[in-house]
């Protein structure tokens, strides 16, 4: 199942966002539960590698790294 699409002027964003944090790894988008519609949004930065979620889903273009991380609450809500 694709859970979204990013599209090329998304990845250029995040490529110029990484750009500027050379140490970080990946630009991340974590889905949690709150907010009006049940759900929040946090975006950031991973540091590193090794702290990516073995659950959460990593998209690699080569010139860009985007780190998806979906609270499991967020998981039953979306397949309800």
């Amino acid at each position: 199942m694709e859970w979204f699409k990013i599209t090329d002027s998304a990845k250029k964003q995040m490529e110029n966002l990484l750009s500027k944090h050379p140490e970080k790894y990946a630009v991340s988008l974590a889905v949690k539960g709150g907010g009006c519609a049940g759900f929040k949004y946090d975006w950031g930065f991973i540091d590193a590698k090794d702290t990516i979620g073995e659950d959460d889903h990593i998209e690699d273009w080569g010139t860009g790294k985007f780190v998806l991380t979906v609270n499991q609450c967020c998981m039953w809500q979306a397949h309800r």
